[in-house]
């Protein structure tokens, strides 16, 4: 049993917004609903409550999926992205400076013990090895811990050419998934 959390997986992108384009096509935007879809299946599947910020290819603002996820009293908040630049992630060095180069990286809110501590479950759960600080809109504005999770880039071709694969997203969901449910199932003292 694990506590039945409000959790609000967000996609980057949509619509005219298609976040990294690879080689041959595939837009980050789409990827990122159906790894979020996947994931979203399983959470619901464990008695999670679950609202998706996007269910289509529509870009909701940044502005509005935060007020999303504050009307939905969500515990937690996960934004999922397969191609975003440095500058959207605004992922921090360490010195606080924005760094452009990390191409799979889970990003929390500087100094958030709870988002830390979501941010590397997930990556565990995933294999990304960069857990960094970021200040990312939603990240930053988010009354609950906030991740921004970028497991690799659809503009690599290597990644792209994985992701086509139906599998390879759905793993991705799962494993995400695993990623959340760590994060309510883990010793009180450990949150």
């Amino acid at each position: 049993w694990w506590p039945a959390p409000n959790s609000i997986p967000s996609r980057a992108y949509g619509g005219r917004n298609a976040g990294a384009i690879g080689p041959l096509g595939t837009r980050a935007s789409d990827v990122n609903l159906e790894v979020v879809r996947h994931a979203a299946a399983g959470l619901r599947e464990a008695g999670a409550e679950v609202l998706l910020t996007r269910t289509d290819d529509s870009d909701p603002s940044e502005l509005r999926r935060v007020e999303m996820a504050d009307e939905f009293e969500a515990d937690i908040v996960v934004s999922v992205s397969y191609g975003a630049p440095g500058t959207a992630s605004r992922v921090l060095d360490a010195q606080g400076l924005l760094r452009e180069d990390t191409e799979a990286f889970v990003g929390h809110y500087p100094g958030s013990a709870n988002g830390i501590r979501l941010a590397r479950g997930i990556a565990q759960a995933l294999g990304i090895s960069t857990v960094t600080p970021s200040v990312a809109y939603v990240v930053q504005q988010t009354g609950s811990p906030a991740v921004l999770v970028q497991p690799a880039s659809v503009a690599d071709p290597q990644t792209e050419e994985r992701v086509r694969s139906a599998e390879t997203r759905r793993l991705a969901g799962e494993a995400l998934c695993r990623g959340v449910i760590a994060y309510f199932t883990a010793s009180p003292s450990a949150r």
